[in-house]
C-alpha cells in the first residue's frame, strides 16, 4: 500500500528506521526526521550536512562546516563523535566496516581489521 504526501521542500539522503524517515533538507542542509504515523517533521540537527546515512541504529553524516568530518550520533542526534577527521567526500557503512573517500580521492577502509 502506498501513501503520498506533497513536500513543500526539496530533500535528499532519505533513510528509514523504525517508522521514521531521516533526511537532509536541501535548503538549510540540516537533518530532519519525519514520523510516518504522526505525519510530523522536526529538525533533528542544525548543521551544514553533506551525505547522511543510517546504519545499525546510528546516524552518520558528513559535517561540511567542520572540514567534512564524518560524525556518528545516536538516532536522537545526541552523543555525536568524530569517526574520521579527514575531509570526507563520500562513505558507506557495511557491518563493522566503514569505507570512505576523502576529497583527495583516496579510498580508506576502517574497521575491526584495519584503521585509518
Amino acid at each position: 500500500i502506498y501513501s503520498t504526501k506533497k513536500l513543500a521542500i526539496s530533500i535528499s539522503y532519505v533513510n528509514y528506521w523504525d517508522g521514521t524517515l531521516y533526511y537532509r533538507n536541501d535548503t538549510d542542509h540540516s537533518i530532519y526526521t519525519y514520523d510516518i504515523k504522526k505525519g510530523q517533521s522536526s529538525k533533528l540537527l542544525e548543521c551544514n550536512t553533506g551525505e547522511v546515512l543510517i546504519a545499525d541504529g546510528k546516524l552518520y553524516y558528513v559535517d561540511l562546516k567542520n572540514n567534512n568530518q564524518l560524525i556518528c550520533t545516536d538516532l536522537n542526534g545526541k552523543n555525536g563523535q568524530v569517526i574520521c577527521d579527514k575531509s570526507v567526500l563520500s562513505f558507506v557503512v557495511c557491518g563493522d566496516a566503514l569505507l570512505f573517500e576523502d576529497t583527495s580521492l583516496t579510498l580508506y577502509l576502517k574497521g575491526n581489521d584495519s584503521s585509518v
